[in-house]
């Protein structure tokens, strides 16, 4: 597991560690901050969707698409960041090899080279982090709204698991396919490339590893959490596809 993996497994942890902790039952904008400004106002806002749409099974794919379409420029300059860094990755092969024994150079010399081409490599992780607080307030605020986890939608109890592992599946193979597609898109750039090989055979093992603890996750979570779970992968998988079809239009305009 990467370094960037592992930190930011340690920050959900983290997250899931600190919100877990409260022993309050109720929606209170007085219970704690996070109360305040994350799990009452997304509870209130489910509750303004499902009264427009009639479902909280629609409400939670509603506010799935707000979230995902709020964050989509952030995600789009990941893409262009990513793109970028494979196109200096031969550059970095030479600094990496001309100042291996002086690493404080190395790392300035490297800085440069993304400011230069204006490169941040910690785009990568910034989308996944934005969605963190919404994926733990809607944790609560199902066991804090009681029109919420006493709701239906298709054969679903929303504040229960699915008894049929239905949905589980389901978000287990959206979360594999969204997987899959990141790791084809890093195989890409891996050639010639040692250090994006390692990338590669990191991103394959996780490509099995997050499936996995995506299915015993939402085996056990409320079912309202494995549907916002699967309509968020099934959105990155969408996303994915057309940001991948979209480089190869630009790769093929650059070759004429």
């Amino acid at each position: 597991m990467s370094k960037k993996t592992r930190s930011l497994f340690a920050i959900g942890m983290m997250i899931l560690v600190l919100t877990g902790c409260s022993t309050n039952t109720k929606l209170d904008p007085e219970n704690s901050w996070w109360d305040r400004y994350f799990v009452v106002p997304l509870s209130d806002l489910l509750d303004l969707l499902h009264n427009l749409l009639g479902s909280y099974g629609l409400a939670i794919l509603a506010l799935t698409l707000i979230i995902r379409f709020a964050i989509l420029p952030i995600a789009w300059k990941q893409q262009k960041s990513m793109m970028g860094m494979q196109k200096i990755q031969p550059e970095l092969t030479q600094l990496r090899d001309k100042h291996k024994n002086d690493p404080q150079k190395m790392q300035q010399e490297m800085m440069r080279l993304y400011r230069e081409n204006n490169v941040n490599p910690a785009m990568g992780c910034l989308p996944l982090l934005l969605q963190m607080p919404v994926f733990f307030a809607l944790y609560q605020s199902i066991a804090k709204n009681p029109h919420l986890s006493g709701a239906d939608f298709l054969y679903l109890k929303l504040g229960a698991p699915d008894p049929y592992h239905i949905l589980p599946i389901l978000a287990a193979v959206a979360t594999f396919l969204q997987m899959h597609i990141s790791t084809q898109q890093a195989s890409a750039s891996a050639v010639d490339n040692p250090q994006a090989q390692m990338m590669q055979t990191q991103m394959k093992l996780m490509k099995w590893i997050f499936p996995v603890f995506t299915l015993i996750a939402t085996m056990n979570f409320a079912s309202a959490l494995g549907l916002y779970w699967f309509f968020s992968s099934s959105f990155s998988v969408v996303q994915t596809i057309w940001f991948n079809n979209y480089k190869k239009k630009l790769e093929l305009a650059e070759q004429k």
